[in-house]
């Protein structure tokens, strides 16, 4: 296992994931947190829990609408394909249990 440390909202989390998983989950909390900055840009501050819903919500809107345009040309969904979004839904359960895990454990995600 690896840790890397993202800063999502101004606060820095430390994330254990897969070894090589690093830019990936890197790159996954700098696109949450792009949605988290366009959201406090659009609608200010708000409590980080109601944000965090927000943001995931979007970025599930994105998912779907990925997947509607995806399967509007299809009759039969692609198994590579739902495989990738399989293997993407796990990962982001993990990183959700792992951000749980860390704010029910009290640590300071800002150490």
């Amino acid at each position: 296992m690896a840790d890397v440390r993202v800063t999502v909202n101004e606060q820095v989390y430390q994330i254990t994931c897969g070894e090589g998983e690093e830019d990936r989950v890197t790159a996954l909390a700098q696109y949450l947190d792009g949605h988290i900055q366009h959201l406090t840009s659009n609608i200010g501050h708000i409590a980080e829990s109601r944000l965090l819903m927000l943001a995931g919500l979007t970025v599930c809107d994105e998912l779907f609408a990925a997947r509607e345009q995806l399967s509007a040309g299809r009759p039969q969904p692609d198994p590579a394909l739902e495989l990738l979004l399989h293997d993407a839904a796990e990962r982001i359960e993990r990183l959700t249990t792992a951000l749980q895990t860390e704010d029910a454990q009290g640590e300071n995600p800002a150490s």
